[in-house]
Parts: C-alpha cells; structure tokens; sequence
C-alpha cells in the first residue's frame, strides 16, 4: 500500500511513498515503519531510494529529471530533491521552526504548509516565496443558530422536589 505518488512526466515512471504521509505527526521518527521512498522508471522493475536512511520521506513529486520529497532526514521536515538515482541530494527549503506539510506540484512549482502559512518553491532558481492569503470569510459558524430542541434533547430529569431540572443533549 502507498501513501503518496506521482508519475513521470513524459514517460511510464512513478514514485511511491509507503508508511508516511505527513511527518509532522511523528517527528523525528526513524523505526521500522518510517516514511519510504519507490522510483520505478518502467512501471515494473522498482528501487528504494535512501533504503540505508532510517529518517522519513513522504510526498514525493517527480518534476523534469529531479524528485522532490519532505523529509526529516537533518532533524526537521523540510523539502529535499535528488536525481533519479538517489545522488545530488539537496535540502531545498530552510524551516527549522515548523515542518513542511502537504507538498503538491502542478508540474513545475511545489507548493506546501510550514506554521500554517502557504508557500511556493521554485526549483528553476531555488527560490522559496511566502504567499499571502487574505479571506474575508462569512464566518457562519459564529452566527446565532435558532433550531428545535427535541431534535437535540436526549434525556431529561426531573428532581422529585421539582426544582431542578437536568437536561441531556
């Protein structure tokens, strides 16, 4: 079972990532069932990237002839790339603060989550942009809701002195 992939761009390959899908939740965590990674440049035959690399990978992205992915291989969830092969390994953003999250691409930029706020990083000049969202939203969820209580009424109790009155919703 994966938890994450993503296909070459112009040919049969495929990158799988097994056991992890978001380090954050485990930090630093480097036991039997870490975050790997699985290129397949065919479809058929497979290799594991990093297999002597107890930190976790997940996210995987294949963008041109490089593959992105977050890992916390220095102690921090970060994005990273490499060839296909595994070599040139790179750490392409500097969070030390919080871990990068939920990496996607559209095929030529990789866009992510650090502290809650949304970034997009470049891998033509390695460039790495907060960006600024300003919602304005209805906040409908702060609105005064008038609704029928039986609909939530579960149970009710009535003191025998009847002055007080438990009610159960």
């Amino acid at each position: 079972p994966g938890h994450g992939c993503d296909f070459e761009p112009s040919g049969p390959g495929i990158i799988v990532s097994r056991n992890a899908d978001d380090l954050a939740r485990w930090k630093r965590y480097k036991g039997g069932t870490a975050g790997v990674l699985w290129l397949s440049r065919n479809g058929k035959e497979w290799q594991r990237l990093f297999a002597d690399e107890p930190a976790g990978h997940c996210r995987p992205m294949w963008l041109n002839d490089s593959i992105y992915f977050i890992s916390d291989r220095d102690g921090h969830g970060n994005l990273w790339s490499c060839d296909l092969d595994g070599g040139d390994l790179q750490r392409n953003t500097h969070h030390d603060d919080f871990y990068v999250r939920f990496a996607s691409t559209d095929g030529r930029r990789v866009t992510y989550t650090a502290g809650g706020a949304l970034y997009v990083f470049d891998p033509n000049d390695n460039t790495c942009v907060q960006v600024d969202v300003d919602y304005a939203s209805p906040q409908t969820q702060l609105n005064r809701k008038f609704v029928e209580g039986d609909a939530y009424l579960e149970d009710i109790a009535l003191h025998p002195a009847g002055h007080s009155l438990a009610v159960l919703t």
